[in-house]
């Protein structure tokens, strides 16, 4: 019992061993299903490291906005709250939503509000500025707003020469996103009355400025009771108007800890519309030529999610190669030997005695390009398939010996001396000859449609044909050549010979097969493996079976 117990504990143990050795070093930052990428890429068998782990973070967002419009902004505030999440090293999303204030104060009078109907009485009877003796008015506004949008952000300040980690992000971002608003005007004082504004003068010279907004602060409530202008025909929602906006940007992000950052932004909002601060009338009484902007300047509180390195936007993505280079550099300098002249020092050469001129990887192994076990110098088939058996030379095993390798046979017991298409599936076929021909005893080599050129599935079959030859020197063949039944008889013909000229060439110049030995004949289309097959390609699943018709066969001349 005890035996057994330590076999166990044995066996559980070389599981770890080997399920710590596919373990990468790094593990914070990946998924599971990198690891084997990763390993790979630390064991230098891959050039690039997988994709890691991204992490988000959320934003806190705060500070003064103002429009660009038709009346002079004055001081208030917005508010925002963020969720950020890169796609690479350059690209991150935003999404976000804020909401704000906006408000505005000409210290200039205006006399073209004849057809503004918030002071012309037509929303409020009361707010009627057309019957007061005083000509002018002075425009304020004040707006509310709130708005949801996503924003892609172009990073551009982590790609450094010089520092590892930078602390200081610079980026750019331009979104679009959904806004809906309300303005409303100061029309009325505290006792529902139009305001009076002789007293504040109607100065129009910038030295008197400072005196008429004073005086004009002083006059002024801050009610904001009427509803300002708005565009009837666009859609929205109780008394907001709803707009889609486009915005563009620029700004910095400060790294305050692996947690935390801080950033400075500047936004300019688009509207697209010229009642965001509820005035359009010139004092011409025309409407003014550009539509409002909304701008905010914010500084925003950063927190980043989850666990492992920073967010892509606060990694150099140099640092791994500068990291690597600097290694070789040490190496180098150490005067490390390289004993059998491979390119890789003894130090990391886990092949320390490879032939030289030997093809080596990274870890100075002679490289096995097909993944069998023998290593391409030793290897007479380097690029057998993945996964295929393969003998001692590393040539793929043919059981069949049909010309078409295990890995490939679907029949991999056809009968001896048979014909196999290119799957190994046996094909009965009626030999037909003006001279006396044995039975066939090899595969035949298949043609892409309107080709004469060999594929590389059809060498191993001719290379079977010129073995069977030299094995048997009194022995002449035949070469046949085939089309499908489909385009022109001419053109099938024309074809059928090709394919059987290229073979025999292949079988006399690159085989030694002299040319009194091979004889050519080809039967275009006459011949059909597959018979009753439409002249047409009307149905694309027939394609495999007219393959079998377009074809070389061989012909033992007894």
């Amino acid at each position: 019992m005890k035996k057994h117990t330590l076999l166990i504990l044995a066996l559980l143990l070389c599981i770890g061993v080997e399920g710590f050795a596919q373990t990468p070093k790094d593990t914070v930052n990946l998924r599971r299903r990198n690891y084997a990428d990763q390993v790979a890429y630390e064991s230098y068998q891959e050039s690039f490291a997988p994709r890691r782990k991204n992490n988000a973070a959320i934003g806190l967002q705060f500070g003064p906005s103002m429009v660009a419009g038709d009346i002079r902004p004055e001081f208030a505030m917005s508010y925002g709250l963020n969720v950020r999440k890169a796609i690479s090293h350059v690209l991150s999303f935003r999404l976000q939503a804020s909401t704000g204030t906006a408000k505005g104060l000409n210290w200039r009078a205006n006399g073209g509000f004849a057809r503004n109907s918030a002071l012309n009485g037509a929303v409020d009877s009361m707010a009627n500025y057309t019957t007061d003796t005083f000509p002018f008015v002075y425009y304020n506004f004040k707006t509310r707003y709130s708005q949801i949008g996503a924003q892609g952000i172009f990073n551009i300040g982590n790609i450094s020469f010089h520092n590892r980690e930078p602390k200081v992000s610079f980026f750019v971002l331009a979104g679009v996103g959904l806004m809906l608003y309300n303005t409303h005007v100061n029309a009325l004082d505290a006792n529902g009355s139009t305001y009076n504004y002789s007293p504040v003068g109607g100065s129009q010279f910038l030295e008197d400025k400072p005196t008429t907004l004073s005086n004009l602060n002083n006059l002024l409530d801050d009610t904001y009771e009427t509803v300002a202008e708005s565009h009837r025909h666009k859609p929205g929602l109780g008394d907001n108007t709803l707009l889609m906006v486009g915005s563009v940007g620029f700004g910095l992000e400060f790294k305050l800890s692996r947690r935390f950052s801080l950033s400075l932004e500047h936004t300019v909002t688009w509207t697209g519309d010229d009642l965001f601060d509820g005035h359009r009338w010139e004092e011409t009484l025309t409407l003014t030529a550009n539509s409002d902007y909304l701008q905010n300047t914010t500084l925003g509180f950063n927190f980043r999610l989850g666990k492992g390195q920073e967010s892509y936007w606060f990694q150099n993505p140099l640092t791994s190669i500068y990291t690597d280079v600097r290694e070789l550099k040490r190496f180098n300098k150490s005067g490390d030997k390289d004993s059998d002249n491979d390119g890789v020092v003894d130090s990391r050469d886990r092949e320390p005695g490879t032939p030289e001129g030997v093809l080596v990887d990274a870890q100075g192994r002679a490289v096995d390009s097909d993944g069998d076990g023998i290593q391409d110098f030793r290897d007479k088939e380097p690029f057998s398939p993945k996964g295929a058996e393969v003998d001692r030379a590393g040539v793929a095993v043919d059981k069949d010996n049909d010309g078409v390798i295990d890995f490939y046979d679907e029949e991999p017991n056809s009968t001896a001396g048979g014909q196999s298409d290119a799957n190994g599936k046996a094909i009965a076929v009626e030999a037909k000859s003006s001279e006396k021909v044995g039975g066939s005893y090899f595969g035949m080599v298949n043609f892409d449609l309107n080709s004469a050129e060999i594929k590389q599935e059809g060498y191993p079959v001719i290379f079977q044909v010129a073995k069977y030859l030299n094995e048997n020197p009194n022995v002449k063949i035949v070469v046949v050549g085939n089309a499908d039944n489909r385009g022109k008889s001419d053109k099938n013909t024309e074809l059928s010979k090709a394919r059987a000229t290229n073979v025999a060439t292949v079988l006399n110049t690159n085989l030694g097969i002299a040319t009194d030995r091979i004889k050519i004949d080809y039967k275009g289309a006459d011949e059909q493996l597959i018979k009753n097959l439409p002249a047409d390609h009307s149905d694309p699943k027939l394609e495999s079976l007219q393959y079998l018709n377009r074809r070389v066969e061989f012909r033992v001349i007894e």
